[in-house]
């Protein structure tokens, strides 16, 4: 193999991989401390400095830290990743920001004759991205299922309403958490970010 090449290929794709950071998972209590008003979940850096914060929004009838494996990822890379954990869903975006969408390309189908699909066509993830406002950018990970980038240890009755893939979760998880530091390296740093993903 070419060096030069050997070089970009750990470039592009390390933000696959875990980043250099060591993480803490913060979990703030709602009922034991008033600020904020609702459970919040956080994952940031070990190390004091100034750092980005982004946040992410479970899914309709999720707990944030279904999420703990991807938050954790992010946060690696240097960013503070806030979780709040709603009890109802939030919809719509009036102001223009930069909005990732990540979808499935599993979420239009069903798990099995008693559950609808999770993510129909025409109420799905394409149809969030074509309401968004510019800038927004999109993403398929077409072998997946809807659910397929929550942890390991979310619970069965959650993960069994969804089709999910045959492919390694963990492998959707980096995925998703790579395609998010790279659009938070080139939303908030400014940085010019290639993304390709690795087989």
């Amino acid at each position: 193999m070419n060096p030069s090449t050997e070089v970009l290929d750990t470039t592009v794709t390390s933000v696959f991989q875990p980043g250099k950071l060591a993480v803490e998972l913060i979990s703030v209590d709602h009922n034991t401390d008033p600020t904020p008003p609702i459970p919040v979940l956080i994952a940031a850096p070990k190390d004091s400095g100034t750092y980005p914060v982004a946040m992410l929004l479970h899914g309709f009838c999720l707990q944030n830290h279904f999420y703990e494996q991807v938050l954790k990822h992010i946060a690696s890379f240097g960013f503070i990743m806030v979780a709040p954990q709603f009890h109802i869903s939030i919809l719509g975006m009036a102001k223009a920001m930069p909005v990732l969408v990540i979808g499935t390309g599993l979420g239009e189908e069903k798990r099995n004759i008693l559950f609808p699909p999770c993510a129909p066509k025409d109420v799905n993830h394409k149809e969030f991205y074509l309401e968004c406002m510019p800038p927004c950018y999109y993403f398929v990970t077409k072998d997946y299922g809807h659910l397929d980038m929550l942890d390991d240890d979310a619970p069965k009755f959650m993960t069994c309403m969804c089709k999910d893939g045959k492919n390694c979760k963990d492998m959707m998880r980096r995925s998703v958490a790579g395609i998010m530091v790279a659009f938070l390296k080139a939303v908030l740093s400014g940085e010019d970010v290639v993304i390709l993903v690795p087989y």
